[in-house]
């Protein structure tokens, strides 16, 4: 996801900073209650449930990079809700649905998610997006780096 934030961002803004962000997925705490900013230019930020919340957040993207996606799977999903993020992303994407992945386990899961991060990031739309927690790193990300927001 990382080119696709650093494809919408002006290259000047890039070579100006230097800076450190730090996302971890969260599954059972507010992103309010555990957001931080430390002193030398570092961010720390949590993505509510999965990381997949973030690309459930732009459904476009999905679309885009998967435009065979049943997006009826996803009707019933509440943005960065507690609620099997990456099997209901599964259920829309993978052939079978989560419970093809479940079957064989790790690592063939972590290897879906990360194809489906490479794939749906390239079209992430970052000021649209409707996650809150990737809104909130964007922003701190922004704001550290000096960018009027």
């Amino acid at each position: 996801m990382e080119k696709a934030f650093e494809a919408r961002t002006p290259q000047s803004w890039w070579s100006s900073i230097s800076m450190t962000g730090t996302v971890l997925a969260s599954s059972r705490n507010c992103c309010k209650s555990r957001v931080s900013a430390t002193p030398n230019r570092g961010l720390f930020r949590l993505a509510i449930e999965e990381m997949e919340a973030w690309l459930l957040g732009d459904r476009d993207a999905i679309v885009k990079a998967f435009p065979r996606a049943k997006m009826n799977a996803l009707h019933s999903y509440r943005q960065d809700s507690i609620c099997g993020t990456w099997e209901m992303l599964a259920d829309a994407l993978f052939p079978g649905g989560a419970s093809a992945p479940k079957a064989e386990g790790y690592p063939r899961i972590g290897e879906e998610k990360c194809r489906w991060a490479s794939l749906i990031g390239r079209h992430l739309d970052f000021e649209a997006n409707l996650s809150p927690s990737l809104r909130a790193f964007r922003f701190g990300l922004l704001k550290l780096s000096g960018v009027e927001v």
